[in-house]
């Protein structure tokens, strides 16, 4: 029982206090009592203050210095359970003292407050009339430009949009009754419930009239070569795909981009990351992503991969018993650069004659190296990786 009053002594007293959800008191046996205010009501039950009421507690006092690097320094013993709760619902907060808290504007906080119904004016009155000095000028600079690049934007979710072809045949179709907002040259948003088949048939005729749902997984409609080369196997009329394109590779045709070091190294400067680039290809490739261009992406986007290179002289012997006898020799060991797998040994560049010379000796006959593609086990190498490709998604 001692931990829940504990619990709600320390819940009451503190930010709900300081935020001005609740009054405290104490009872005749210094018992702790509480009762909500009307800002408390309002949050809990959605009962209304009276107008101008959080208004004027806004203007009560000067309670709070704003720094030029949008850090805000309140001090709780003056400040109203309104101001503080204006600065909750504006800004960033940092941390709490037992007599000052600390907060920052940052352009989330903003937006957010301006989402909630404050005007950019009403946000810098405020916040002038709490300061105890005058606004820094870079402070209001910047407020003003986030509340602009705010206002720029239209978020529309589950809409419908139609693309046309031009906007002559946008046009037309409007004369024919289409009714919508005007995007753009050649786009129109539909109002919810807007019907707009009949009108798109007085100019698309009898041709099929293509519907994207962008809910959906993207639609698969790019080849992907080995060269970086995505050919756009068909129009399906989707917004995005272009865009997403050219992002990560230059147009040299029509229907056809390159992936290129160029592209990717400005990519990469704006942030773009190998995973982005390769969940973008395979959600639209047809097939899978040759590995070497993966390898190209991740190596321009990522950490270059590193190989070792030599002119050597390479041996390979497929008896098991010689190649032991061969790696394991005292004799022969200083005439060895390296033993890279169960077959193959590589020779000092210029200790392969005497090398040669020990393997004449030892009546070992030397025939030509068999090329990979026609050997069996590097056939079941390559099917062992198409089989791994596969189980991976690639």
């Amino acid at each position: 029982m001692d931990h829940t009053r504990l619990f709600v002594e320390a819940t009451m007293t503190s930010w709900l206090y300081w935020l001005g959800f609740v009054e405290i008191g104490t009872h005749e046996a210094q018992d702790l009592v509480f009762r909500l205010t009307d800002l408390g009501r309002e949050l809990l039950f959605g009962e209304r203050a009276l107008p101008g009421e959080h208004n004027e507690a806004l203007h009560a006092s000067s309670v709070w210095v704003v720094q030029p690097n949008y850090d805000v320094v309140v001090y709780l013993d003056a400040v109203t359970p309104a101001q503080l709760a204006f600065l909750e619902g504006h800004a960033e907060r940092r941390q709490a003292e037992a007599h000052t808290a600390h907060y920052q504007l940052t352009r989330d906080s903003v937006y957010r407050g301006l989402e909630g119904g404050t005007t950019v004016e009403e946000f810098l009155a405020i916040l002038c009339q709490g300061a105890q000095m005058a606004l820094p000028q870079n402070v209001e600079r910047e407020i003003r430009d986030w509340a602009s690049q705010r206002e720029q934007l239209t978020i529309h979710k589950h809409v419908r949009i139609i693309a046309f072809s031009s906007a002559e045949t946008r046009a037309r179709a409007m004369a024919a009754g289409l009714s919508g907002t005007l995007i753009g040259e050649a786009f129109v948003l539909l109002a919810a419930g807007v019907e707009s088949d009949a009108a798109l048939r007085t100019v698309a005729g009898t041709e099929p009239i293509p519907h994207l749902d962008y809910a959906q997984p993207p639609v698969k409609c790019l080849q992907v070569s080995e060269d970086g080369t995505l050919t756009l196997s068909e129009d399906t009329g989707d917004l995005l795909v272009r865009p997403q394109i050219t992002r990560f590779a230059e147009l040299v045709g029509k229907m056809q981009w390159r992936i290129t070091p160029a592209v990717l190294s400005s990519a990469r400067h704006a942030g773009v990351t190998a995973a982005v680039l390769l969940s973008f290809l395979q959600s639209r490739a047809h097939g899978i992503v040759p590995p070497l261009l993966e390898v190209f992406i991740r190596n321009m986007l990522g950490t270059y991969d590193v190989v070792q290179g030599e002119t050597v002289f390479a041996l390979r012997i497929t008896d098991k018993k010689l190649y032991m006898a061969i790696t394991t020799s005292p004799a022969l060991q200083p005439f060895m650069l390296d033993v890279p797998g169960p077959d193959t040994i590589l020779i000092y560049p210029g200790k392969q004659e005497a090398f040669l010379t020990n393997l004449d000796e030892l009546g070992i006959k030397l025939t030509a190296y068999t090329p990979a593609g026609q050997r069996p086990d590097w056939q079941q190498t390559l099917r062992d990786a198409n089989t791994q490709q596969r189980r991976r998604g690639w």
